[in-house]
């Protein structure tokens, strides 16, 4: 094999194993970002289910406080996205029996 080949298929190599260590890096910032979300996730749970001390929150530092008004803040919007869902079926199912009611005519109605 020539030098030249040689050379190039260094260089492939090297090219292949920088993106391998990149996309390694990015899943290793992905598993921490998870691992954090996770932990301010059980924070907040142990802090309404009464496990923490009352002055929990003043060993915390700001980065962990802000993580965690972050965590607080994505749940309560699912619990409002949750909340919309559920008003709508009702709102939806109540309009629908309501329809029914008045095309079954007011003999119908009554049974």
């Amino acid at each position: 094999m020539s030098e030249a080949e040689q050379s190039k298929k260094m260089m492939n190599q090297e090219n292949f194993l920088l993106q391998r260590i990149t996309k390694t890096e990015e899943q290793l910032k992905k598993l921490r970002k998870d691992n954090k979300e996770m932990e301010m996730l059980n924070v907040m749970y142990q802090g309404l289910g009464g496990l923490q001390p009352p002055e929990w929150l003043q060993g915390m530092n700001m980065l962990d406080l802000n993580n965690l008004e972050w965590v607080i803040d994505q749940m309560l919007d699912k619990i409002c996205e949750r909340q919309e869902k559920v008003s709508k079926t009702e709102v939806g199912g109540s309009n629908e029996v309501m329809e029914e009611a008045e095309k079954a005519g007011p003999e119908d109605a009554s049974t």
